[in-house]
C-alpha cells in the first residue's frame, strides 16, 4: 500500500497537467490545487503547536501543492515539445530536431529536480511528512513544548520510529500516532 500511495501523487500530478494542456480541464484547477496546498500548509504549521491532531490531518492537503505545481510542468512540458518549432522556424529539420530534444531535456531535467525527483520518492519538500516532521521538531524544541528526553514523547518528535509498538515514519497513520502522543 506504501509504494501505491506514493506513486499516486506524481500518477495524479502528471494526469491533470495532460487534461489541463489538451483543454479538459482549466488550468484554474491548477492554481486551486496549489493555494489549497498552501492554505494547508500555513493552517497546519499555525495549529500545531496547540491542535497537534488537527495539523496532522490539515498538513495532508499540502500534497496538492506539490501535484499542481506537477501537473503546470507537465503541461508546461507538453507545449513546448509541440511549440519550439514555431519558436525556431528558420532552422533547418535536422537542427531543429536537436534544439528541441536539447530544450526539453533541459526543462524536464530542471523540473526533475524541482518537483517530480522527491514526489515519486514520497519524501522531500511537497511530501506531507516530511513537512510534518520538520515543524514538529521546530515546534516541540521551544520551552515549554519541549518533551523530556527518552520518553514516547521526545521519539514521537524526533525519531523515526516511536518505541513500545509506537508508530513508524511519518505517513497519515503515523503523523495522527504521534499527535495522539504529543496530546495526551
Amino acid at each position: 500500500m506504501d509504494k501505491i500511495a506514493k506513486a499516486l501523487a506524481p500518477l495524479c500530478a502528471t494526469t491533470v497537467g495532460v487534461l489541463t494542456f489538451v483543454g479538459w480541464l482549466r488550468s484554474w484547477v491548477v492554481i486551486v490545487m496549489v493555494v489549497l496546498g498552501l492554505l494547508a500548509l500555513i493552517t497546519a504549521r499555525l495549529s500545531l503547536g496547540s491542535y497537534t491532531l488537527f495539523a496532522g490531518v490539515v498538513i495532508s492537503l499540502w500534497i496538492f501543492a506539490g501535484i499542481g505545481a506537477m501537473a503546470g510542468v507537465t503541461a508546461g512540458l507538453l507545449w513546448l515539445t509541440l511549440h519550439v518549432p514555431q519558436l525556431f522556424p528558420t532552422l533547418p529539420a535536422e537542427t531543429l530536431k536537436e534544439v528541441s530534444a536539447t530544450f526539453t531535456g533541459a526543462f524536464t531535467t530542471f523540473a526533475g529536480v524541482l518537483i517530480t525527483k522527491d514526489m515519486e520518492g514520497g519524501g522531500g519538500f511537497f511530501w506531507p511528512g516530511t513537512q510534518f516532521k520538520t515543524r514538529l521538531s521546530a515546534v516541540f524544541s521551544k520551552p515549554p513544548l519541549t518533551p523530556q528526553p527518552d520518553t514516547r514523547e521526545w521519539e514521537a518528535v524526533y525519531d523515526d520510529r516511536v518505541g513500545g509498538g509506537g508508530p513508524r515514519g511519518w505517513g497519515f497513520r503515523a503523523r495522527l500516532e504521534r499527535a495522539k502522543i504529543l496530546t495526551h
